[in-house]
């Protein structure tokens, strides 16, 4: 190849951690001949059957995740795990694994162990470059992700997403919307996300909690009250006067603005100071670990009555 060509395959190869597929290079003058020659030469290493890299770059993740996305002649995009590390989340429930999402039907050169989804439909909205690399935004892998997902394990990685990126909770909501048709799950992410879900998650919360309270024998439980004498600590979430006990639940961590965090902890601290015994549990304690709910508010009111 000539000196320009060579140059302007570099500078494409700088902008995609190092590499190149062969449609690229066919776009610029270069052959599959003048590929080969420079593999012989030690110049660039053939990583996949229609990708190359420069042998001197430096190997990642990321850099093995981007060759997986100029496998395909349009090109694929990082998504779901993939997409979702990229992103810089993470969860226990979606360990990373090397995994595309591809417009329509075509061939995409990639090895076994990498995952690739198809879809019919992909708007340019849903796509973007994270670290230089092809992915689905953060609102379309939330979507993607609806399907294999329990609920509950949804509305966890929703959580932890947004309160990575505040900003994007807006555009989740839209996005679920648009796509809500025919795919499992999406209608919880779209709930969960639009403006007044504060207020309707927190009273599916409250009404997932009151069994759990009731099992624990507490029969006298008040929700939503202030306690009398105690006008400081305003509206606590659940009160027990015969056993002197305040328990709060708390909802989705990005329901939850700065001033609401610090008057839970105003809250809190004035009903400790009076006597009381407060208990603080998650959604995610309600819905996962009830019976250690249960147990703790057991184990506190026998030690009330001791």
């Amino acid at each position: 190849m000539d000196r320009q060509a060579r140059r302007t395959l570099t500078a494409l190869a700088a902008a995609q951690h190092g590499q190149v597929n062969v449609w690229q290079a066919a776009d610029i003058g270069i052959t599959h001949d003048h590929l080969r020659r420079a593999v012989r030469a030690g110049e660039l290493q053939r990583v996949r059957p229609a990708v190359y890299r420069f042998a001197a770059v430096p190997v990642d993740w990321r850099t093995e995740l981007h060759a997986d996305t100029l496998s395909a002649p349009k090109g694929a995009f990082a998504a779901q795990s993939a997409a979702l590390r990229l992103h810089r989340i993470e969860h226990p429930l979606l360990p990373y694994r090397r995994e595309l999402l591809k417009l329509g039907t075509g061939l995409v050169h990639v090895e076994d162990a990498v995952v690739v989804h198809r879809t019919r439909r992909l708007d340019p909205q849903d796509v973007r470059e994270v670290n230089g690399i092809p992915a689905t935004s953060l609102a379309r892998t939330l979507v993607d992700l609806c399907r294999g997902l329990a609920w509950w394990d949804l509305v966890d990685v929703a959580d932890r997403a947004i309160c990575e990126w505040p900003s994007a909770r807006a555009t989740v909501h839209r996005t679920a919307v648009r796509l809500r048709r025919g795919r499992h799950g999406v209608q919880q992410l779209a709930d969960v996300t639009a403006p007044n879900a504060e207020a309707v998650f927190r009273s599916w919360l409250e009404r997932q909690a009151a069994p759990l309270v009731r099992r624990a024998g507490i029969t006298d439980a008040r929700w939503n009250v202030t306690i009398p004498g105690l006008v400081g600590a305003g509206l606590v979430d659940t009160h027990s006067s015969a056993h002197g006990l305040v328990v709060e639940w708390k909802g989705l961590a990005f329901h939850r603005r700065p001033h609401q965090l610090q008057r839970d902890s105003d809250k809190q601290n004035v009903a400790a100071s009076r006597g009381l015994v407060t208990f603080s549990f998650t959604w995610q304690d309600v819905v996962s670990r009830p019976e250690h709910v249960i147990g703790v508010l057991v184990t506190a009111t026998r030690r009330r009555a001791a």
